[in-house]
């Protein structure tokens, strides 16, 4: 949802020509394949490197 918002919020800037356009199209660059590995990358590693174990039942 995040990077929704991110793409909806700065979509105009990023139509901006010039120095302007070319800085935020530095920031696009970064955001984006960052936004992409949390979205993916991160919760394989965490399914694939954290250990199962089962919670403790607790007593009513």
């Amino acid at each position: 949802m995040q990077l929704y918002y991110s793409i909806v919020i700065f979509h105009p800037i990023f139509a901006l020509i010039g120095v302007e356009g070319s800085i935020f199209i530095g920031y696009l660059v970064a955001v984006l394949p960052s936004s992409v590995t949390a979205l993916t990358v991160t919760p394989a590693l965490c399914a694939i490197l954290l250990p199962h174990r089962r919670l403790p039942e607790k007593e009513p």
